[in-house]
């Protein structure tokens, strides 16, 4: 299956200048979830997981799915998060790895994941490096993904997408239509 072509129709892209969004007002990051479930994936990881809210509606959308959850909870107040998200995805078919991205990312084999969502640390620095120490952990035909595709100060990560896919040449990408957007790509 050409995934790209599928999104295109599925979602009604329009093209012009990259990122692509949707013709629909309603293309979510929900919607995202349900395209991981449409493409038959099984294996993925949040990076960022918070309090779990992404996490349950990933794995919500798609009862096959073996979802990583990686995110160092540091602090107390970051403790509290982490018990909410493990009560809110309790009997769910997950992996936790409460630590830092980079060091999670060691215990995962390279073309291994059906797709990442990268909604961590917003700073340029932190999403580049999310972005270098991922892209390759999910599979030609998978998708590499992330929230908040949108400029204000002191959050980096549309400035940092938009340096990924034009340093590596990554064409076609897309934006979902939310509030705060996400984005993604293929990995070809």
């Amino acid at each position: 299956m050409d995934v790209d072509k599928y999104i295109w129709h599925k979602f009604r892209m329009h093209g012009g200048i990259l990122p692509y969004s949707s013709k629909l007002n309603s293309f979510s990051r929900g919607d995202l979830a349900k395209l991981f479930f449409d493409l038959e994936y099984k294996i993925g990881a949040e990076i960022g997981v918070y309090k779990g809210e992404n996490a349950r509606v990933l794995l919500d959308a798609n009862p096959n799915l073996k979802l990583i959850c990686v995110d160092p909870w540091f602090g107390e107040l970051k403790q509290s998060r982490y018990l909410t998200a493990m009560k809110r995805l309790e009997g769910c078919n997950i992996e936790v790895k409460r630590m830092i991205s980079v060091e999670a990312a060691k215990e995962i084999a390279d073309a291994s994941l059906d797709f990442v969502y990268i909604d961590a640390s917003h700073l340029f620095d932190d999403i580049m490096t999310d972005l270098i120490t991922w892209v390759r952990k999910v599979r030609v035909g998978g998708i590499v993904s992330g929230h908040d595709y949108f400029h204000i100060s002191k959050i980096g990560v549309m400035e940092a997408v938009n340096a990924y896919t034009h340093a590596h040449n990554i064409t076609p990408w897309y934006i979902t239509n939310d509030v705060h957007p996400s984005w993604f790509w293929v990995r070809k």
